[in-house]
């Protein structure tokens, strides 16, 4: 587990990772985009997939 202290050093880059993810959902916001159906019957875009890769992939770099 992370300390607080710990938390507070990386809290400005964990908000850079957040507008990463979100100027890549804003870019396909009301755009005609493609839905597919995870194995347990939930939807999923593309677009949802890159944007979990962008925030564990930066996550796992900053606390690895």
């Amino acid at each position: 587990m992370i300390s607080f202290e710990s938390f507070k050093q990386i809290l400005p880059l964990i908000h850079k990772i957040c507008i990463k993810a979100g100027d890549l959902q804003k870019r396909y916001h009301k755009t005609n985009i493609q839905i597919s159906t995870k194995s347990n019957k939930t939807p999923v875009t593309q677009i949802d997939i890159d944007s979990n890769i962008i925030i564990t992939e930066s996550l796992s770099e900053l606390t690895p």
